[in-house]
């Protein structure tokens, strides 16, 4: 999504839904993400490949939309870290976002 249509979309996802629009990215390193998908895919050289492939385009994709509202590293920390920060971010906790 352009950032100039951010936005309208967020206007839409107001009107019909109640609630405003906040996105956020988790970020994790490069490596990590090889690491996970080396394991999960050790059994497919194919499907590892793909993967690997597929996670550099996808992180540059991201990198260049840059649509989110924040971003949460999130390359080191466990999922329960992670969430806090997320709620944190989108300002649920009752702090400004």
């Amino acid at each position: 999504m352009p950032a100039s249509s951010k936005p309208k979309q967020n206007a839409l996802v107001m009107k019909t839904h109640g609630v405003p629009l906040s996105i956020c990215r988790l970020r994790v390193a490069l490596p990590v993400v090889h690491g996970r998908l080396d394991q999960r895919h050790a059994d497919d050289e194919d499907v590892l490949r793909w993967h690997l492939d597929r996670s550099h385009e996808l992180d540059g994709i991201l990198e260049e939309a840059a649509v989110e509202d924040f971003v949460v590293e999130a390359t080191q920390d466990n999922a329960a870290q992670v969430a806090v920060r997320v709620i944190r971010g989108a300002g649920w906790d009752g702090s400004p976002a």
